[in-house]
């Protein structure tokens, strides 16, 4: 946001500020000065008027123009396109310094030229006409000879400041100085200039009507003017330029320079075929197809409001009957309309908008109707047409106390409830002072908590004005859940590369096509990535397994015999939701051939899976159909870790082997980290029994579908005494045993008081259980 100081002073009195208080005051208040330049038109820079202008009878794109500089009349030579007899503007006389150029008097083509008609960038300006600079009472009472740098309007400063996005009211110039006229204890001038009177101007309601629907967000004022002989001014342009919007069109310059000003926007459409007064001019307020707030005429949409304007029915300077529009919407609800749609939007417009305009409708009409009446002759109707909103206002009730203790220093009741006066709140206070209440003024949509109110007053009252006090150390841990889960998982990446994996990394991305050949979960069409990476980074993951599986494949192309990779990552459901996973890949040996296993060693189910109880601690084995097409249907099982079930271990898929050219003998397994968290716990410390324990050897044999698991926990639910493990020994399978396999297991016996004698050893009861429940027979 840039604004001259020339500017400034027209809404705030700040003759006794230099630019240096000026400056460290904005950066007190939360405007930073993003730079600032000295403006100073160089002496010897007059104005003039152009007496005669002739064709150089040398060159066909020269004029030789008289020119009256007050004492003398000098004659130069001009190329400007439009320089023309009559205008005033600006001449370097002889011996003026223009930056690196200094004005000689010159033979130009046999004529003579004695000085420059000078175009604004000559003179260090913005870029203004194509040509010359053409100069107007504007810039202050036009004296001929008299110098530029004289007038207030060329001896200025220009600052550029930072807006913060919650600041929308500082987008406009009535917003800064609303905040340094609290800050300097200035009187703000609001704009109540009226347009000129005209007695044969009629009233609105004889060309204009609109109509709406119920339940809009948005407020809109409507003005109609008949355009006359509308004259561009040369201050009107050199303001805009110095804040970067001028245009090529002077009614867009008005109606810019007025939304610069009161911070309202403004929109322009033109009727100029509009002909029977009996006949109304009807604009219809709805929503449009997208639940966009929009402006009709007959069928025709003429704009969203606060997002574009239909630039084929917007009116220029050569208009002549034109209806303005003044409008506001809340900030957050046309932000969030543009973003769903996917909105068109009219860049100026909706930058403004979706920060917060002014929502202060009349007085941008009032400063519009001031401005084109005082440039031109046209016919403003008398009269507004109106549909204004009653938006819900803030009230925020605290105690003086409260603001005190926010800022963390002593500031006195009554400079807070004047602070908030200067600044348009509404406040109402107690009668003991304890407790106030304060509404915010509806150009503030951005405090809305006792806290913003707290900003403002330090912002306004200086925090160097704050005296220091020692700051209150209370000691506390600052460990929270975040960082506690962080070194679980740590701790399982220390315990998985004591085990002499390797931790590897991946994008979150993966390629839909990959994980859709491997039955994976994928992302919805419409929550996908739309500007992915690169093709083979196009959605994200659901699994961390298929990278792995590709870094396995990689890893072995480069000669390495023993892969063993684990990671700890993000994956994504199919509504983007997302969760940790913790996977492991292994491949060729688990010990690659050297003394003593000169042989080397493969890697197998029961090797894999005793690894991973190494990392994760103990867990059981249930069979499963549930996982994916990654995993070997045949071997692959669900692991259950104190009853609950946390992820899948098995072999890798042949077919997904064979087509990844990888060894068959690759194992995978994935768990879901934040079920692992649930159930991993402390170790329990209990007694151990100083007596000698017994072992008692069973061979059975039971039919081949029913697990070792299955045995051992119907042992334990039995609850026979002594009991302390159940260990699997061995199974053979013989044709003469038909559909039964021979299962060997060892039951080991302790107890806590005493040695146990042979007879206390139920191994009849055991066997006549196993018998019962399972129709087992001893071999």
């Amino acid at each position: 946001m840039k604004f001259s100081r020339n500017l400034l002073s027209k809404l705030i009195d700040i003759s006794k500020i230099d630019d240096d208080k000026l400056y460290n005051t904005l950066n007190d208040i939360g405007l930073e000065v993003e730079s600032k330049l000295n403006l100073t038109i160089p002496k010897g820079v007059v104005i003039g008027k152009i007496l005669e202008k002739t064709k150089h009878p040398n060159a066909d794109k020269l004029n030789v123009c008289k020119v009256d500089i007050g004492n003398e009349v000098l004659q130069i030579v001009c190329g400007a396109s439009n320089v023309e007899k009559s205008q005033f503007v600006p001449v370097a006389t002889i011996d003026t310094r223009l930056d690196k150029l200094v004005i000689k008097k010159s033979i130009i083509r046999d004529i003579e030229s004695c000085g420059m008609i000078c175009s604004s960038t000559e003179l260090g300006l913005p870029k203004i006409d194509d040509g010359i600079f053409v100069l107007d009472s504007s810039i202050g009472e036009i004296v001929l000879g008299k110098e530029l740098c004289e007038y207030e309007i060329f001896n200025d400063s220009i600052f550029e400041i930072n807006i913060t996005p919650n600041r929308g009211d500082c987008l406009s110039l009535i917003g800064i100085a609303m905040d340094l006229s609290v800050v300097f204890n200035l009187n703000l001038k609001i704009f109540k200039e009226k347009e000129k009177k005209n007695e044969i101007a009629p009233g609105i309601g004889r060309i204009l009507n609109i109509q709406f629907e119920n339940n809009l967000n948005s407020s809109v004022c409507y003005k109609v003017v008949k355009l006359q002989g509308l004259i561009n001014t040369a201050s009107l342009k050199l303001n805009l330029a110095f804040c970067d919007i001028l245009t090529n069109d002077l009614l867009h310059n008005i109606i810019r320079f007025t939304t610069y000003m009161t911070g309202v926007i403004i929109n322009a459409y033109k009727f100029d075929t509009y002909q029977d007064i009996d006949d109304k001019i009807i604009l219809n307020i709805k929503r449009d197809e997208n639940g966009i707030e929009s402006v009709y005429f007959k069928d025709n949409k003429l704009s969203s409001i606060g997002a574009f304007a239909n630039s084929k029915y917007s009116a220029n300077e050569n208009s002549s009957l034109v209806v303005f529009e003044a409008s506001f919407i809340p900030s957050n609800y046309i932000s969030e309309a543009i973003f769903n749609n996917n909105l068109k939007t009219d860049e100026y417009i909706s930058y403004i908008s979706k920060r917060g305009s002014s929502p202060l409708l009349e007085d941008g009409i009032v400063f519009l109707s001031y401005e084109i009446s005082s440039m031109s002759n046209s016919i403003i109707y008398s009269s507004t047409q109106q549909l204004l909103q009653k938006y819900p206002q803030q009230r925020i009730s605290f105690k003086f106390n409260d603001i005190n203790t926010i800022i963390g220093n002593t500031i006195k009741n009554e400079d807070i409830a004047s602070i908030l006066k200067k600044m348009n709140f509404t406040i109402n206070s107690a009668a003991d002072d304890s407790f106030i209440s304060a509404i915010p003024p509806l150009q503030r949509q951005d405090i809305t908590s006792i806290q913003d109110i707290a900003e403002e007053i330090l912002r306004i009252k200086g925090i160097n004005s704050i005296a220091s006090i020692p700051q209150n150390f209370n000691h506390s841990t600052n460990i929270d859940i975040n960082y506690k889960i962080y070194k679980i998982k740590r701790n399982i990446a220390q315990k998985a590369i004591a085990n002499r994996f390797f931790e590897c990394i991946h994008y979150v991305f993966y390629q839909k096509d990959i994980l859709k050949s491997y039955n994976l979960p994928v992302l919805e069409d419409k929550l996908d990535i739309k500007n992915p990476i690169t093709n083979e980074l196009n959605t994200l993951r659901s699994s961390l397994i298929p990278a792995m599986l590709d870094s396995a494949v990689r890893n072995i192309n480069y000669g390495y015999e023993r892969i063993a990779l684990f990671e700890i990552g993000s994956i994504y459901d199919e509504l983007r939701n997302e969760s940790q996973s913790l996977a492991f890949v292994v491949s060729e040996y688990k010990d690659i051939p050297q003394y003593p296993k000169t042989k080397g060693e493969f890697w197998d189910f029961y090797s894999f899976t005793s690894q991973i109880s190494d990392i994760i601690g103990e867990f059981s084995l249930k069979n499963t159909i549930n996982a994916n097409n990654l995993y070997h249907k045949g071997i692959c099982s669900c692991i259950n870790k104190n009853g609950v079930e946390i992820g899948f271990i098995g072999k890798l898929n042949p077919y997904i082997a064979n087509k990844l050219e990888i060894n068959s003998n690759c194992f995978i397994c994935e768990i879901k980290l934040e079920y692992l968290l649930k159930v991993l716990q402390p170790p329990k410390f209990k007694e151990f029994s100083k007596y000698q324990s017994l072992s008692r050897e069973f061979s059975i044999l039971i039919d081949k579908n029913i697990s070792f698991g299955q045995i051992k926990e119907a042992i334990f639910r039995r609850n026979f005494s002594y009991i302390q493990s159940i260990i699997p020994l061995d199974i053979y399978t013989n044709d003469r045993f038909g559909d039964k396999i021979s299962l060997s297991f060892k039951i080991i016996f302790q107890s806590k008081d005493s040695t146990l004698k042979t007879e206390e050893i139920q191994n009849n009861e055991i066997i006549e259980f196993l018998k019962q429940e399972f129709k087992a027979i001893l071999r």
